[in-house]
This record gives C-alpha cells, sequence and structure tokens, in this order.
C-alpha cells in the first residue's frame, strides 16, 4: 500500500508538467474536471498552453485503460497515477449523465470520497492556489503547496566579505599582483573560502579599508581603482560597490549568464541597459532583446491591448523606456531616440508566449520581472541564447505577482542558486537604492509587508 493519496491540482502541472512523476511511492490521483481543464488550456499559444499539452503527451504514453481503473507506475519507487472519475459513476445497466464539474469542487470531493475509503492512509490536496487550500481545510481536507520545486537552500547573493586580522594577508592583497591563488593566503583564510563559487565577489575587510575581488576561472582578481578610474557605459557609473560589481559581470563577455536580484531602484535595469547598449554601440553584439512577463502588478488588468505585438508589449515596456531615457544626451529627443532604436533594430521586444522555438544569436538577452514565471518558463527562455549572446535575468524576488508562485519557487529564485555553480554565470544581489532618496524611503515607509 503506499504511504500516502495526493489528489493533483490543474495548476501544479501547469506549473511542473514532469510533477506526475515526483510523488515517489505515493499515489496520484487527477479528477476527470483537472483534465478537462487541461483540455481547454491545451488551445492556448503560450507557456500555460505548451504545458497543458506537455501534460497529455505524458499522459497519452500510458495505459489509459489502467489510468481509470487499477492505475499506472510512474516512477522506480511504485507511485501510481490514477484519472478518477467522480462526476457520473456509471451504476450497472444504466447509462451516466455526463455533467462538468467545477474542478475545485471535484478536486475536494475527490479528497473526501479517498479519506472516507481510507481513513487510515493521508490524503491530501496538492496545489500552488492559496485559495483552494483555505477552502480545502474548511471542508475538512488537508492541502499542501507543492513542494518539489520549493528551494531549501538559504539564497544566494554572489557577494560575501571576509575580515582580515593578518597584516601578512593584507600586505598580499594590496601588493603588486592583481590576480591571486587562495593558496597564497593564510590557512584561516583559505577555510573560510572554502565554498567560494565561480565568479563570486568577495570584499576583504582590514579595519576600515577594503579590498573588492572577483573569484574567477580559480584565481582571486583584484579590482584595483586605478587613478579613481570607474567604469563608464554610456555616461553610467557605479554608485556602489554593487553596482561596480554588476557592472563587471554585465561586461564580461565569457560569462553569458547574468542575473541581478534586488528591490525597485537599486539600478537592475538602468545597469543592464547602459552596458547592452554600449556593447551593442561597439559592436561586441548586434541589438539588445528584451522580454518581460505580462503579469499585471498587484493582480490590476488593464485588460486587452489595440494593435500588433509591438503595440501591445510597448504597454508593459515603460521601464524600458524610461531607461532609455535617462541614457540618452537630449533629452527632447529621448522619446525619438528610443522608438529610432526599435525602428533600426538596435532593440527588439519580445513577448514571453512567442519566444519557444526562437534561437537568439549576437544579442544581449535582457529578461525583466523573473520572479513572475516558474522556473520551467525561465529555464526555457535561456535555452533561446544562441552563438555570442548574453543573458541577463532581472527581478526582485519580494514582488512576486504570479499568483501561483512565491518567494521559493520562481524563476528568479531557482536562476539565482542554480547559477552558483557555474563558471557561466555570475549573480549579483542589489540592496542600496540609487534611483532617489524618496524611492529609497519607500520601504521604510510602507514597510514593506510584501517582504514579510
Amino acid at each position: 500500500m503506499a504511504k500516502h493519496a495526493y489528489v493533483i491540482d490543474t495548476c501544479v502541472l501547469i506549473h511542473d508538467p514532469s510533477a506526475l512523476y515526483k510523488f515517489q511511492d505515493n499515489d496520484m490521483y487527477l479528477p476527470l474536471a483537472v483534465v478537462d481543464d487541461l483540455d481547454e488550456l491545451k488551445q492556448r499559444r503560450d507557456p500555460t498552453g505548451w504545458a497543458a499539452r506537455e501534460v497529455f503527451r505524458h499522459l497519452d504514453k500510458l495505459n489509459l485503460e489502467d489510468l481509470v481503473s487499477k492505475g499506472v507506475v510512474m516512477n522506480s519507487k511504485g507511485g501510481k497515477l490514477f484519472i478518477y472519475n467522480m462526476e457520473a459513476p456509471a451504476t450497472k445497466g444504466e447509462v451516466p449523465v455526463i455533467t462538468r464539474v467545477n474542478s475545485d469542487n471535484a478536486i475536494i470531493q475527490t479528497c473526501l470520497i479517498l479519506k472516507a475509503k481510507s481513513p487510515r492512509k493521508k490524503v491530501a490536496i496538492v496545489t500552488k492556489d492559496t485559495g483552494l487550500r483555505v477552502r480545502a481545510q474548511s471542508m475538512g481536507c488537508a492541502a499542501e503547496n507543492y513542494r518539489s520545486d520549493l528551494l531549501e537552500d538559504e539564497a544566494y547573493e554572489g557577494i560575501r566579505s571576509v575580515v582580515i586580522e593578518s597584516g601578512d594577508d593584507w600586505s598580499i592583497l594590496y601588493g603588486d599582483h592583481d590576480n591571486i591563488d587562495i593558496t597564497e593566503l593564510s590557512q584561516a583564510i583559505q577555510t573560510e573560502l572554502t565554498d567560494l563559487s565561480p565568479n563570486e565577489f568577495v570584499v576583504f575587510q582590514h579595519g576600515t579599508a577594503c579590498c573588492p575581488c572577483w573569484f574567477k576561472k580559480g584565481k582571486l582578481h583584484v579590482l584595483r581603482d586605478k587613478h579613481g578610474h570607474k567604469p563608464d557605459y554610456m555616461g553610467v557609473k557605479p554608485h556602489n560597490l554593487e553596482q561596480r560589481f554588476a557592472m563587471m559581470a554585465l561586461s564580461d563577455d565569457d560569462v553569458p549568464l547574468v542575473v541581478l536580484s534586488g528591490q525597485a531602484g537599486t539600478g537592475k535595469t538602468i545597469l543592464s541597459l547602459a552596458v547592452a547598449l554600449q556593447k551593442v554601440q561597439d559592436g561586441t553584439y548586434d541589438r539588445v532583446v528584451v522580454i518581460k512577463p505580462n503579469v499585471p502588478v498587484g493582480g490590476i488588468d488593464i485588460g486587452a491591448l489595440p494593435g500588433d505585438k509591438y503595440e501591445k508589449l510597448s504597454a508593459w515596456l515603460g521601464p524600458i523606456k524610461d531607461n532609455v531615457q535617462q541614457l540618452t544626451a537630449d533629452r527632447r529627443r529621448a522619446s525619438q531616440s528610443y522608438q529610432q532604436m526599435l525602428d533600426d533594430g538596435l532593440i527588439e521586444v519580445e513577448a514571453l508566449s512567442y519566444i519557444q522555438g526562437r534561437s537568439i544569436t549576437n544579442s544581449v538577452i535582457i529578461v525583466d520581472e523573473l520572479q513572475n514565471v516558474s522556473p520551467r518558463v525561465a529555464r526555457m527562455v535561456v535555452e533561446r541564447c544562441g552563438r555570442n549572446s548574453k543573458i541577463v535575468l532581472l527581478g526582485d524576488p519580494s514582488q512576486v505577482e504570479n499568483p501561483f508562485l512565491d518567494i521559493k519557487s520562481n524563476g528568479l529564485a531557482h536562476a539565482t542558486l542554480g547559477a552558483k555553480d557555474s563558471e557561466l554565470a555570475a549573480v549579483v544581489q542589489l540592496s542600496k537604492v540609487e534611483r532617489s532618496q524618496l524611492a529609497a524611503a519607500a520601504s521604510k515607509i510602507f514597510a514593506r509587508p510584501e517582504a514579510r
């Protein structure tokens, strides 16, 4: 007998079509109403439609007769999948009346029936819909979030501070060598750096002085300010050490994936655009491709938009235009400059719905608001990165607007932690708001309830 029985909600399968294989030795039940939901969603030409079709591709490989009778084993641990029909139970000799049942009601009722049949077994609903979990609990059903995609590890920031006590260590760091092998430092510092990740930034502190370094290709690269010089891209210079780290990662062509996270106003977008446009101007890349999910803030949908794809997307890309305006020397012609860049193909905007199947070459791809897409969609976007392209993933983990994602299950969180061990990726978490004094004070004024 399986340990537990789980009733799976539609949103779980849309979020992760391979969830069917991830319940170990437990039984999984798909109410027929969930299959109906998937059947409706499969017509959509977006990631949701693709996920619904992918679930059906998985189901099509199975013995459908067994699915509705004795179940089908889905993994090496013996977990079984059942299609459960409680909508029109057939009585011997009678023709069932086929009706369409609300999927939430069907899920709860399926859970109650299974619970009554096996009172000693744990029976629970698995859903990413908090509303359904609340409703299920009030009806006497156990309900859980889908945990397979929830990250257990602590967030990775891409920057660490190390206190230097030894004068010898400090002399080595502030010596004549720009590249330092960790083995040259004291054993105490080596021990502290044993878990250093590729492309991680380290700020060594000695009293009031600090020495920033970048751990790249097995060595610490000391980031010295030569005669006070700071990197300058499209007239933008870093305002703090975090921004300097971000600009270094963005400008390094040997690091094709950069993940920048941080609250509004920390400079994620303008730094990315400044470096990207400068690289295009210098001929390193041909264009900047901007992608942003059209998830309405606070659930306030502006409805259907007129025009073609680019006209529809322009409503979602106000922040991009605002930042291009800041990068344009003549403010009076900023709007024209932005439009001219679009017309000349230097900036291309793309809908997330149409990204599948593309191979984007010789470009800097900037994906904004990544916290509002699932890990699967985030992976799909990164897979669009073709030869001689660089991709930049931006997001604020405290502003998840997608109702089926949270701070531990969204694409930004997975990209941040997944990039930790890759030589091809760099992560920088920005914490200092530089947009304006008021923007910096906003989180204190409103106590940032969304981040609690």
